[in-house]
């Protein structure tokens, strides 16, 4: 429910001559979110199963 509020309400607050752009954007972000986290999966798939999940946590925590 939540992945399909979020464009709606970016695409509302964005301005007219804007909003292709601004959703364009969202939805590459969100591809290509999608496509690097496949990516470190596969990376990490055979590493040791203590550290993978630091890993990823640690990741998570870059952005914030």
């Amino acid at each position: 429910m939540c992945q399909t509020a979020k464009p709606i309400y970016v695409s509302e607050l964005a301005p007219d001559e804007h909003r292709g752009r601004v959703m364009a954007t969202f939805t590459l972000a969100y591809s290509a979110g999608l496509g690097l986290t496949k990516v470190a999966e596969h990376l990490l798939k055979d590493g040791n199963p203590a550290m993978t999940w630091r890993v990823f946590i640690i990741a998570g925590a870059m952005p914030a």
